[in-house]
C-alpha cells in the first residue's frame, strides 16, 4: 500500500512540474556573471516535449526539450540553431516565475522567465511601416521596410536610402545610408502605441522626431 502511495505521489509530482513548464514564457532578465544581458522581447513556448522560441515577431528557434523531473533539469535541442555544448539548466519556480541556472565557460548564467498570454513585441516590430512627420515638414515620409531597408523621401524630390538596424538589447535604431558621404544616425526609439513613432537623435537629444503611421505612401 505504501509503495502504491509513493508511486502515485511521484507521478503526480512529475506531472505537475511538466505541466508547469508548458506554456508561453517571456524572458524577464538574463544575468551572466552578475551582468545584465537581457535580450529584447525574448520568448519561448514549451509544450509536450517541443518548443519554439524567438524575439518579438521573429521566430529563431524550434526543436525539442528533455525534462528530467527527478533532478529538475531542462535540456533544449534547437534544430534551427547551434548544438548546445553546455550542461542542462537547473530549473526552479518562484511564485509565477521560472528560473533557469547553469554555468557557461566558468560563468554563472541565470535566466528568469514569466508566463505571458501573448508574445512580447520589440521596438523593431512596431517600427516597420510608412511614417509621416508630425507636424509636417520638408520630409514627406520615412519608410522602414521589414527587409531592413529604409527610404527618406523629401517633398522637393530628394531621396535617401540605406539600411536600418535595431539594437538587440537597447531601444536604439540606427540609419546607415548607402551613400558613404553620409554618416550613420543613431536614435533612441519609442513605438507605442502602434500608430506613433518617436526618434530622438542620440548625439543631439534635443532633436526629437515624431511620426504618425500611414497605410499608404503620400501622394
Amino acid at each position: 500500500m505504501k509503495t502504491k502511495i509513493v508511486i502515485v505521489f511521484l507521478f503526480c509530482f512529475s506531472a505537475t512540474w511538466a505541466q508547469s513548464l508548458n506554456g508561453l514564457w517571456q524572458v524577464e532578465k538574463v544575468e551572466l556573471a552578475g551582468q545584465m544581458m537581457t535580450p529584447q522581447a525574448k520568448w519561448i513556448h514549451l509544450k509536450d516535449g517541443l518548443f519554439e522560441g524567438g524575439n518579438g515577431l521573429l521566430q529563431n528557434g524550434a526543436g525539442s526539450y528533455n525534462w528530467n523531473a527527478e533532478q529538475s533539469q531542462l535540456s533544449l535541442n534547437d534544430t534551427l540553431g547551434f548544438e548546445d555544448p553546455f550542461e542542462p539548466f537547473l530549473v526552479s519556480f518562484l511564485e509565477d516565475k521560472m528560473i533557469w541556472e547553469r554555468s557557461e565557460e566558468g560563468q554563472q548564467l541565470k535566466v528568469t522567465l514569466m508566463k505571458t498570454a501573448t508574445k512580447p513585441l520589440r521596438p523593431r516590430d512596431g517600427a516597420v511601416g510608412i511614417w509621416v512627420p508630425e507636424p509636417e515638414d520638408s520630409l514627406a515620409f520615412l519608410f522602414l521596410s521589414w527587409t531592413g531597408n529604409y527610404t527618406e523621401q523629401y517633398k522637393e524630390g530628394r531621396r535617401f536610402t540605406g539600411l536600418w538596424q535595431a539594437h538587440p538589447h537597447r531601444e536604439e535604431l540606427t540609419l546607415v545610408p548607402w551613400d558613404r558621404n553620409q554618416k550613420p544616425r543613431r536614435y533612441k526609439i519609442e513605438t507605442g502605441p502602434w500608430n506613433v513613432l518617436s526618434l530622438q537623435l542620440i548625439d543631439k537629444p534635443e532633436q526629437v522626431l515624431i511620426f504618425s503611421r500611414r497605410r499608404k505612401f503620400p501622394d
